[in-house]
């Protein structure tokens, strides 16, 4: 159990902070050096006031969590790390040979240089500019340079984004003009996100999201933009803590923001399996936006995942229409083609998303699309195989091997008993060293003629935190599988509701 932490140092009437030529003004969240102003955003000003207020101490991050965050915040650990950097940065402190704060491994942080008090009322701060005139609308942007410049381009770039439909109620379109934060920095940081987020850089997309909450703790957009970043990432799944933490701090700060309402809906449907709320949630979201790509690509999934596939089909098709260029829409497209049993549509959708989003080679494809057109491809693979059309099947088995490794692997592949068996490999591989989602073993193991395995597979998804199983029911691999007595337990596990098209008639 932590120790609890000092009293700060402003409980004992105490207004400044010293130490070499560094001042501390506690009353005005002011940092000086040589009496001149030092930047430094309000988030690391106070995790340096707690390290400096307890110098020569290691103070734990957890104590730092507590006394400058409280309980009620999103990855602590990426927020204190900027932290830290923000305060090295402003102090001229290194990392690795430290003059002012020392990390102690698995333990937290010591501020290294001693440090004097003084209660007495501050000198005055430097004289500075008088108040400018009330700026006028987008001048928080700030000066145009180069800067400048490139963060007016995105705001025109997602204007469309930031402002409410034009169908809303008063108070709703109130509440998204409100949206944007009072800081600077803070909207610097959100613009930058969004950039990255269309243009799939996710780690830097997060990054950015991140920083506008570090600097803006009630940014509402910059919460719901992190649980969507999270959601939509192709390359890894997404962090469900993360997503939900983000999502209802989003929600409770902007109740009439449809981003917000997106990501708690998806985040109900896949970790929660909380149907009703989950329909709400995305219900809401489109009536708050009708336009968001985004609240149609997200409300199709959970509709296909309920059987409704001709409806998701057309809340996706609409979500094409808005965002023409979205991976995720292409992708998904076409496979509810596949869920519906339309294969040979199927087949035409995926090519022609391929055609279309990536007509040149995968070398010159960026990393992030590389998971849509897997999944483009997989569509093909299973449509073919289902129809028994071999050698179509094999071309995509082919171009996912291809995708994956060297193209000798591609070019020696004989037929499609060879590829189940190397994706069986290839998952047992990844299992010596970190764990996999079950469900992708137990559609592996359906082709295989494992019928035995996919169910023992299957009936683990609900304990693993498996983010692919709520589509289980739809899966045509596991058609096989509803005569089975024990497949009804699968269905309970997923918690359908009884009126769903996807448990109706298998009971």
């Amino acid at each position: 159990m932590n120790a609890q932490l000092s009293p700060l140092p402003e409980s004992a009437g105490v207004q400044r902070l010293l130490f070499d030529d560094f001042e501390l003004r506690l009353d005005s969240g002011e940092l000086l050096k040589a009496g001149s102003p030092v930047k430094l955003q309000p988030q690391p000003f106070k995790v340096l006031e707690v390290l400096a207020g307890r110098s020569g101490e290691v103070v734990s991050r957890e104590e730092i969590r507590q006394a400058v965050w409280g309980d009620a915040f999103v990855d602590f650990d990426a927020s204190l790390n900027f932290c830290v950097k923000e305060i090295r940065r402003a102090l001229g402190d290194s990392a690795t040979a430290p003059s002012y704060v020392e990390t102690v491994p698995r333990r937290g942080y010591r501020f290294l240089r001693p440090v004097r008090t003084g209660s007495e009322t501050a000198a005055p701060s430097p004289a500075k500019m008088p108040p400018l005139p009330r700026p006028k609308p987008w001048s928080w942007l700030g000066p145009v340079g180069a800067t400048g410049t490139l963060l007016i381009l995105l705001t025109f770039l997602v204007a469309s984004r930031l402002r409410p439909a034009s169908t809303l109620p008063p108070a709703e379109e109130k509440a998204g003009k409100e949206s944007l934060s009072s800081s600077e920095p803070a909207n610097e940081a959100y613009l930058r996100g969004i950039y990255f987020l269309q243009h799939e850089e996710y780690d830097n997309a997060e990054a950015s999201f991140q920083k506008a909450i570090v600097l803006d703790q009630g940014f509402a957009p910059a919460y719901a933009r992190l649980a969507l970043a999270q959601l939509k990432r192709p390359d890894r799944p997404a962090d469900p803590e993360v997503v939900e933490t983000a999502a209802r701090r989003a929600v409770e700060l902007a109740p009439n923001l449809a981003d917000a309402h997106v990501a708690l809906g998806q985040i109900l449907f896949l970790r929660h399996l909380d149907w009703s709320g989950a329909g709400r949630e995305l219900q809401r979201a489109l009536a708050l936006d009708p336009r968001s790509a985004d609240a149609h690509i997200f409300y199709s999934l959970y509709l296909a995942a309920l059987g409704r596939h001709a409806e998701a089909i057309a809340s996706v098709k609409r979500a094409r229409e808005l965002d023409p260029a979205s991976m995720m829409a292409g992708a998904n497209y076409a496979w509810y083609f596949y869920l519906d049993h339309q294969y040979e549509e199927a087949i035409r959708q995926a090519q022609s998303v391929q055609e279309l989003l990536y007509p040149s080679s995968l070398k010159a494809t960026p990393k992030a699309a590389h998971m849509g057109i897997r999944g483009c491809l997989d569509t093909i693979l299973l449509s073919a195989w289902r129809l028994g059309d071999q050698e179509t099947a094999l071309g995509a088995a082919k171009a996912i091997l291809e995708e994956l490794g060297p193209p000798y692997q591609a070019d020696r592949l004989r037929n499609l008993d060879e590829f189940w068996k190397g994706r069986e490999q290839r998952i047992q591989k990844v299992l010596r060293t970190q764990p996999v989602d079950p469900y992708f073993p137990a559609k592996n193991a359906m082709v295989m003629g494992d019928r035995e395995r996919a169910l023992d597979l299957l009936s683990r998804c609900a304990t693993k935190g498996s983010l692919a199983f709520p589509f289980a029911a739809v899966e045509p691999v596991f058609d096989p599988l509803h005569g089975d007595p024990r497949w009804s337990q699968v269905l309970d596990c997923l918690k359908l509701p009884d009126d769903a098209p996807a448990r109706q008639g298998v009971r």
